[in-house]
């Protein structure tokens, strides 16, 4: 299981497969609190990341009904899918370039996946696993 800080808010988020639920505590552990569980669909939850500019939490989750990555804000609210049609992903991870522009990398494994995404470039440029952070998660 994962796991990330919010380093501005002085905040820890948990991604804890054990019990499917994505946890928010201080970085000393106090006060820790559930803000998305398997009643939000989170049923294998693994990689997290936290994107402080866009205030939204990102989380890999390779669940048997379709292995995927989804983001939501940090109380758990807006879910929304940022990747399915994966195999198994693990890692994610939020970067924010030099010119301001948020990327989520991720990572998904396995040998359908080699298949399915040899090294090209499917959509004109981005890699597969590569996504750009904003409204329009089609980038």
């Amino acid at each position: 299981d994962g796991l990330d800080l919010y380093r501005s808010k002085g905040l820890v988020v948990i991604a804890d497969a054990e019990d499917s639920e994505i946890v928010v505590a201080g970085v000393d552990g106090s006060n820790p609190t559930v803000i998305l569980s398997s009643s939000d669909g989170v049923q294998d939850p693994f990689g997290i990341a936290i994107d402080e500019v866009a205030d939204k939490v990102y989380w890999t989750d390779a669940q048997s009904s379709g292995p995927h990555v989804k983001r939501a804000n940090l109380d758990g609210t807006d879910i929304e899918t940022v990747a399915s049609d994966l195999v198994w992903p693990t890692h994610c991870k939020v970067y924010q370039d030099p010119n301001g522009d948020g990327w989520l990398l991720f990572s998904d494994s396995g040998d359908e996946w080699k298949d399915r995404y040899p090294s090209s470039y499917p959509d004109g440029g981005t890699p597969a696993g590569i996504r750009k952070v904003s409204t329009d998660l089609s980038n």
